[in-house]
């Protein structure tokens, strides 16, 4: 049962694998440069997302820049334990996505930074929620399971000692 929620688990993530990929490809370079202008609403808010989930609660452009500078700013985004996310994390993934109005596909044709971008938030939203939903539960359920076959082979090995008494007695 810990095999197939495992195999569940990869089978739920590979999207989101697939993303950190593209992710950690992006060029750096090449994102400043897009953020030098004033890039469009869109691709301003997937990067303050970007930006909040590793952890700044100032969102602004200039928080933005002034993470990008990070040569690593990729490479933390894609480091990011998603299933570590809050409920607040997820809700201000949400709202700000919501308001972008683009398909990953649109995005892609605009700028593939964006696309990469908002593939991997996206991504990083429907593993979250799938796996608080339906992952957590079958943890829970495996845990439960193991849990009751340890106490039940501790039942099982006294019932065995006392029934080797109780045959040892009957043998004198």
């Amino acid at each position: 049962m810990e095999t197939e929620v495992n195999e569940f688990r990869a089978e739920l993530k590979a999207p989101l694998d697939a993303a950190v990929a593209q992710l950690a490809e992006l060029d750096m370079a090449r994102i400043r440069k897009l953020l030098s202008r004033s890039p469009i609403a869109a691709i301003q808010l997937m990067f303050e997302c970007c930006v909040y989930l590793l952890g700044s609660s100032d969102v602004s452009m200039r928080a933005v820049r002034q993470a990008t500078h990070d040569a690593n700013f990729c490479v933390r985004l894609g480091q990011l334990d998603v299933t570590a996310l809050t409920d607040e994390h997820v809700a201000f993934l949400t709202h700000r996505l919501d308001q972008i109005k683009m398909s990953v596909e649109h995005m892609y044709r605009v700028s593939d930074i964006g696309g990469t971008l908002l593939s991997y938030l996206q991504q990083s939203v429907r593993f979250w929620k799938r796996h608080r939903e339906d992952l957590c539960p079958r943890y829970e359920r495996v845990q439960r399971l193991k849990e009751n076959n340890t106490q039940q082979s501790l039942e099982l090995g006294l019932k065995q000692r006392e029934a080797r008494q109780l045959l040892s007695l009957i043998h004198i």
